[in-house]
């Protein structure tokens, strides 16, 4: 198993998810739906749902592009305007990662230059308004994957900027910091996960993510295998490895998105990404995380929008899917027993 560059295999997962063919009438009706009047470059401009705001940005990936972010609440209604995110003596910004707070503030982890040579790792935080309320270093720490607690603690999943003469520096791979950006604590050492590459970075089997609900962080590492769950302060409670679908042909599935409900049941999009031409019939499908089991369970029944309606957040009792172009749907959440259920 090795690791790939940015604009490899999920980035194909994620034009699958965008320009495959919509539901047909048979499909299952959302409990509601939601237009938002914007459409990204699934390339350079990643969407989701998050604490129950639709954020979009732009990630800044070329010198000069200031990095853009837009969102709006669960009723369609903008919140954000396209707001660049302009630092004070900023020669260039990428942002690699972002999520929304339950007030709909806006966490973005970025890359910033303050010459073409001197870069440095940093979280910040956008207010409703356009605000920029702090930008906080972060120690050489680049986050590639966030989530915000209803505490307001923020989680970033990531990798150290490591010195060319240590290669085999070891480091936490997840950072947990309050809400003004400052460091609480740090989990999960890379040398753990038992693989020679950074868990925490793009591989063929999908991009790491970090998901979290009022009681539990979950911290999926698909290179790599592992599943990690945390408690809100930090403490490992439990590890396994866990491996990703296949599709008939073997084809290892990408992990596309990954979401958890408040009751702490993970769910996630998985897809085997055909090149142009293949006649390999499409693999995609959402599964739910059977713990007891170290597997992801299928749940063919939420497969009937066909790629087109992926997996882009969760909210309440419901999961958040594309139901049209520009559309979202709620689609209640399968029943699961409670005894299944991790408090």
């Amino acid at each position: 198993m090795r690791p790939v560059t940015l604009l490899a295999a999920p980035v194909v997962a994620l034009l699958w998810l965008c320009c495959a063919q919509p539901c047909s009438a048979s499909d299952a009706a959302p409990l509601r739906t939601v237009s938002i009047p914007v459409d990204f470059d699934p390339l350079h401009s990643p969407d989701g749902w998050s604490n129950g705001f639709w954020v979009g940005y732009k990630r800044g990936l070329a010198p000069g592009q200031l990095p853009e972010f837009r969102t709006f609440d669960r009723d369609g209604n903008e919140v954000l305007r396209a707001t660049p995110l302009s630092l004070p003596g900023a020669y260039h910004t990428v942002v690699h990662a972002a999520a929304a707070t339950r007030d709909g503030d806006v966490i973005a982890s970025a890359e910033v230059w303050s010459s073409p040579g001197e870069k440095a790792p940093a979280l910040c935080k956008i207010s409703r308004s356009g605000e920029v309320l702090f930008v906080a270093r972060t120690d050489k720490f680049i986050g590639r994957s966030l989530a915000v607690t209803p505490d307001g603690d923020i989680w970033s999943l990531g990798s150290r900027l490591r010195h060319p003469l240590d290669p085999k520096q070891d480091y936490e791979v997840l950072e947990r910091y309050d809400a003004t950006g400052k460091l609480k604590s740090r989990a999960l050492l890379r040398s753990s996960f038992g693989v020679k590459f950074d868990p925490a970075i793009l591989h063929d089997f999908g991009e790491p993510r970090v998901v979290a609900s009022a009681t539990r962080v979950g911290v999926v590492s698909p290179g790599a295998r592992a599943w990690a769950e945390l408690s809100p302060t930090g403490e490992v409670l439990d590890r396994f490895t866990v491996n990703p679908p296949a599709a008939p042909d073997g084809s290892v599935a990408e992990l596309a998105r990954l979401v958890m409900s408040d009751d702490n049941e993970v769910y996630a999009y998985f897809v085997v990404a055909r090149p142009a031409g293949s006649t390999q019939a499409p693999f995609f499908g959402i599964y739910r995380f059977e713990r007891s089991a170290h597997r992801w369970a299928p749940l063919p029944a939420y497969s009937l929008l066909g790629s087109f309606g992926g997996l882009f957040g969760i909210d309440g009792n419901a999961l958040i899917r594309r139901s049209g172009c520009c559309t979202y749907g709620w689609f209640p959440l399968p029943s699961v027993e409670s005894a299944s259920l991790v408090r």
